[in-house]
């Protein structure tokens, strides 16, 4: 993981084996729309906390919303361990 100087600011670049190929977009807004169900987890390919999500529907909202902090963070993983990145 290198940090580039792009324009005054920094933004954190990753190698391409720790990228995912799920998109960003969906999981996001899967986040908006479905957070308190885990579909977000489940498009990850993270079956088990997906699972988890529903039984406690989101964690009470906690757990969507470390979730959404995450996602817009680009520190979401999925099943395989690669991050979820916004493709800019």
């Amino acid at each position: 993981m290198t940090r580039e100087n792009k324009a005054g600011s920094f933004r954190q670049r990753f190698e391409a084996s720790e990228i995912s190929h799920k998109s960003i977009i969906a999981t996001t807004l899967a986040v908006f729309v479905l957070g308190f169900f885990g579909v977000h987890r489940f498009y990850a390919g993270r079956w088990v906390s997906g699972i988890l999500m529903i039984l406690t529907f989101g964690g009470l909202g906690i757990w969507v919303l470390i979730d959404l902090i995450l996602v817009i963070t680009e520190n979401f993983k999925d099943a395989d361990g690669k991050r979820v990145v916004w493709p800019f």
